[in-house]
């Protein structure tokens, strides 16, 4: 065999070998409100607290419960800021269950997850979705997840969970998953003789 089969028999046994693309991974701190963390890392407006009751029904984690209050506009928990790539895939979710009440409308509850310029969550934000219609049940329920791409200029990221209504629900497995983009790869060509 010649230098040049040789050349192209390489090429192709390196064309075929398997290649394995990263998985995603959650980048939104404590969002499985595990025993240990409880709520650690959310900031709740005007209160919110850590439940036993864990969507697995797990007993080593939780879930976070917000109240709707009559006397207030609404309630919400914002997780703190995470860094995020510029331009990556992305999907957001998670699970609920209406545990005291009737909640229901458009607007009861919400998931946002809202993007920003700087490594901080201060500077130029950016909403990437709103969930209107999440699922009302009373029993552990996923919410449809979203997705996209990040703006080419985010930098950083936090969620937010809102409650909107008289009533209590209580929300477990929030999710930010992403990966950053990857270069694309180039083939340069060889000629054979």
């Amino acid at each position: 065999m010649d230098n040049g089969a040789w050349v192209l028999a390489a090429a192709v046994l390196c064309a075929s070998e398997p290649t394995f693309a990263a998985q995603p991974a959650n980048l939104l701190p404590n969002g499985d409100f595990s025993a240990a963390n409880q709520i650690n890392g959310w900031t709740t407006f005007p209160y919110g607290i850590w439940s036993a009751d864990d969507a697995g029904g797990s007993s080593s984690s939780g879930s976070i419960q917000l109240t709707g209050d009559p006397t207030e506009s609404g309630v919400s928990a914002q997780s703190t800021c995470f860094a995020v790539s510029p331009g990556a895939a992305y999907s957001e979710g998670l699970q609920s269950k209406v545990f005291k009440g009737s909640i229901s409308g458009a607007y009861g509850a919400a998931l946002v997850c809202t993007t920003y310029t700087d490594a901080n969550c201060s500077k130029n934000y950016f909403d990437l979705s709103r969930k209107p219609q999440p699922s009302y049940a009373t029993y552990w329920t996923a919410w449809q997840t979203a997705s996209g791409t990040l703006p080419g200029n985010a930098r950083s990221a936090h969620c937010t969970l809102y409650l909107n209504l008289i009533g209590t629900m209580r929300f477990d497995n929030v999710f930010f998953n992403s990966i950053a983009p990857t270069a694309p790869v180039s083939l340069e060509s060889f000629e054979v003789d």
